[in-house]
């Protein structure tokens, strides 16, 4: 990944220009469970495959190219319109306000083609976890064997030897399937990477926070200068309903270690903390308790609409507005503290005016 400073791209745009622009095609790279690489995580269309390409490949594959020609172009063809929640809230910058230099450089040229490299990683190959979520997979999930063999190929391409493929990033995601710390190989690169080897990176840590212990965070002592967000996924505000949408947890130790993190953030050793509602029937009219719950600790509060990797039954897509509960639905979104600044349902902008 080379220096964005030297490219050779004009510094301006069009000031007249008010179409929308997203920069993620521009800086992330998202590797997924399926090993295949995306521009983004609410895109559908991959750009290559990691089993088969460098990072460095994909980066730049045609697909890659026709992604960003997209949105050059204020089509957005490969994006899903239906999850992003920028687009479903109309949150994109207008081409015309991008002040960022790079930025704004791209979007004179029109360049597809980014030469300087992802500046954003987002580690997703190792989809291995301690919970079997309804929402997410059908079953528990921990990566051995011939699978194994090929996350360890994949993280090594990825990752570079020695870590290499690192140095210049801005970013680090981990992780966006799977969990942070069951993951062997997320957690192993965890404890090998050193905070004074990566000065400038910035790390997110994305997990359902039972194994986020304070013995856990000990054992990061290395990197966790660099860990300045952490997001946990809980999808519940009640035992009796977080039984069902995280089985194999516990919502007393993930509120211990929420509790535990909330301090770490009060205290300003993070500058990020969150918790994440995945909204489905069974759990929707616990958003207000939910909300509440990151209102005590404090931290921030994002409800996302539910994906459907296959195996979910269509009645359980209360979003749907031919879902029979869609109306209560609505009535949920109009409650107050949805509209509060910590609270973030741009995802259900198409639903409700909610911004």
């Amino acid at each position: 990944m080379s220096d964005r400073a030297q490219t050779d791209l004009p510094t301006c745009a069009d000031s007249s220009d008010d179409r929308p622009f997203c920069e993620a095609p521009f800086r992330k790279l998202l590797v997924a469970g399926d090993k295949q690489a995306y521009l983004c995580c609410w895109a559908p269309q991959a750009i290559g495959d990691l089993t088969q390409q460098t990072s460095e490949e994909a980066w730049n594959s045609s697909r890659a190219q026709d992604f960003r020609a997209s949105i050059h172009d204020g089509t957005f063809r490969y994006c899903d319109r239906g999850l992003c929640p920028w687009l479903q809230a109309d949150r994109l910058p207008r081409r015309s306000e991008v002040a960022d230099p790079y930025l704004a450089g791209l979007i004179a040229s029109g360049a597809t083609e980014i030469s300087a490299g992802f500046s954003e990683l987002l580690l997703g190959y190792d989809r291995s976890c301690n919970l079997a979520c309804p929402s997410c997979r059908p079953g528990l999930h921990s990566a051995g064997g011939d699978e194994l063999d090929q996350i360890l190929a994949v993280h090594e391409n990825v990752v570079g030897d020695r870590l290499q493929n690192l140095h210049g990033l801005e970013k680090l995601f981990v992780s966006v399937d799977g969990d942070a710390f069951t993951s062997r190989v997320y957690r192993d690169l965890l404890f090998e990477m050193k905070a004074a080897d990566f000065p400038e990176l910035r790390i997110r840590i994305m997990t359902n926070g039972l194994l986020f212990t304070p013995r856990m965070w000990e054992r990061l002592a290395g990197i966790r200068d660099c860990i300045k967000e952490v997001v946990i996924s809980i999808d519940a505000a009640t035992p009796e309903t977080y039984e069902i949408v995280r089985k194999g947890g516990s919502f007393a130790v993930v509120l211990e270690n929420l509790r535990f993190l909330g301090k770490l953030y009060r205290d300003g050793r993070l500058a990020g903390l969150s918790i994440t509602f995945v909204v489905q029937r069974v759990n929707y009219r616990e958003m207000r308790p939910f909300a509440e719950l990151g209102a005590s600790i404090p931290c921030g509060v994002t409800f996302i609409k539910m994906m459907n990797p296959g195996h979910i039954p269509l009645g359980e897509f209360v979003h749907d507005p031919a879902h029979p509960e869609h109306a209560d639905l609505l009535e949920t979104l109009k409650d107050p503290i949805l509209r509060t600044s910590s609270v973030n349902v741009d995802a259900f902008a198409d639903l409700l005016a909610v911004r």
